[in-house]
């Protein structure tokens, strides 16, 4: 190939690419001013959706207040908020019948990092993610069908109730997104004909801390054309304008999909009690569920169905499972579940382990000294045998047997042939345990 032309090539991809990236990576700052963008339709939240926005906070010293990323109003009143309380993501909730709520997420975000959000809504079941994780749920009935704003509360200047910092990537769905999903697109740009997406915005317009006077509009760029307009920015300089964005958003999402879970498991998790294993669940939606199978395994190879929990079939809110487990085994048991489908399709959940405690506590002998009969009785699983030996001051084995369950052995009085010292010995698995005993009075 001609050197003239390998050059014309290089310079036409240099122009290509210059202009495909130019205008991309950009944000909004808002200062502690009337800084805001109001969407120019209202946009509806009475049925599912997923709303996701990525934040930055400046804010160091405004405390007891709520700088707000955004406001989503309904009525009469009813309304959702997210932003900034004493340091932490904060979710300010009001219901139809007027009650009001704040809704911690425990994320620290005053750490100059950005920080991805998203909520998701399924009938009136509300899931909070900070980051991909999913940080706190809850169940209200709040009427979204009005304005939606972010940066500032009302569009007047009420202290210390505006967003100091950054904002980017902006994005509705018609749908209660699943865990994954949102994981899957976060840290990407959409296009903006993505299936279920009902507005995106994605914040990539003006010249970075440059002079963007009249750029007063923020683009949806779903077809809807929901446009926001952007109020009391100063459109100057590096604060109160569009700036570079330092979310972590690069490259351009594919294979986007809008489909409804089966099942939706959004907590699976398993602790040890005295004497069982507890196993819970959460799911937020199901369709077609038949039920649950509840599988062990000691190894990660072999398993065992424990039992069947039965699923709700279809089901739009959070639903909680429970199950026990009567004979765990001293270490280590790894759980899963087997979700299946009324057409019996199936699907695995991820493994649980939980440790079981493996150690005998509370040997009982009794009474001791004793001068007849003696009682032994153990504190320790139930599924669990222990053989029980023991021995004369000789050393000579005068009794072994298996003791069951937590049922106390009672020993007979012909045992102990005459006064003297006994050591029992109780083996458990590897463990071995030492109880003296003295019999005296006998002869």
């Amino acid at each position: 190939m001609p050197y003239a032309l390998k050059k014309l090539i290089t310079l036409i991809a240099f122009i290509f690419l210059f202009s495909t990236l130019s205008g991309q990576g950009n944000c909004l700052n808002f200062t502690a001013s009337e800084d805001r963008v109001t969407l120019t339709s209202e946009i509806f939240g009475s049925s599912d959706f997923t709303l996701e926005i990525w934040f930055k906070s400046d804010n160091t010293t405004i405390n007891g207040t709520m700088p707000r990323v955004f406001t989503w109003w309904g009525a009469p009143n009813s309304r959702l908020e997210g932003g900034d309380i004493d340091g932490d993501f904060i979710l300010f909730t009001k219901t139809v019948s007027g009650t009001t709520e704040f809704i911690d997420t425990n994320v620290f975000i005053r750490d100059g990092e950005w920080h991805h959000f998203a909520i998701t809504r399924q009938g009136n079941d509300y899931i909070i993610y900070i980051d991909g994780n999913l940080t706190n749920a809850f169940n209200k009935s709040i009427d979204l069908y009005n304005y939606f704003r972010i940066g500032n509360w009302n569009g007047t200047l009420i202290l210390n109730s505006q967003w100091i910092g950054d904002l980017d990537e902006l994005r509705l769905w018609n749908q209660a997104r699943s865990q994954s999903d949102i994981q899957s697109t976060m840290n990407c740009e959409l296009i903006g004909n993505e299936a279920c997406l009902v507005g995106y915005w994605n914040f990539n317009q003006g010249t970075p801390a440059g002079d963007n006077t009249g750029l007063t509009t923020l683009t949806d760029l779903t077809s809807n054309g929901n446009d926001g307009t952007l109020y009391d920015f100063s459109l100057m300089g590096s604060t109160s304008n569009w700036i570079t964005s330092g979310a972590d958003i690069s490259g351009v999402c594919s294979n986007v999909t809008c489909s409804i879970l089966p099942v939706e498991l959004i907590d699976f998790k398993g602790s040890a009690h005295k004497n069982n294993i507890q196993l819970e669940w959460i799911t937020a939606s199901e369709v077609n569920n038949l039920g649950f199978e509840i599988q062990k395994s000691t190894d990660l190879k072999n398993w065992d169905v424990l039992g069947f929990v039965e699923g709700k079939k279809n089901s739009n809110k959070l639903n909680n499972y429970a199950f026990t487990d009567q004979k765990p085994i001293p270490g280590v048991n790894y759980y899963r579940l087997r979700q299946i489908d009324l057409d019996e399709a199936f699907e695995f959940s991820d493994i649980v382990p939980v440790k079981f405690n493996d150690k005998i506590e509370n040997i009982n002998v009794f009474p001791n000294p004793s001068n007849g009969s003696v009682n032994l009785e153990l504190n320790r699983p139930l599924n669990e045998s222990v053989l029980i030996k023991i021995y004369n001051s000789n050393g000579m084995q005068v009794y072994h047997n298996t003791l069951h369950g937590q049922e106390i052995l009672t020993i007979e009085e012909q045992i102990f042939e005459r006064d003297g010292i006994y050591l029992i010995s109780i083996n458990h698995g590897s463990k071995v345990y030492h109880k003296k005993l003295v019999i005296s009075g006998r002869r």
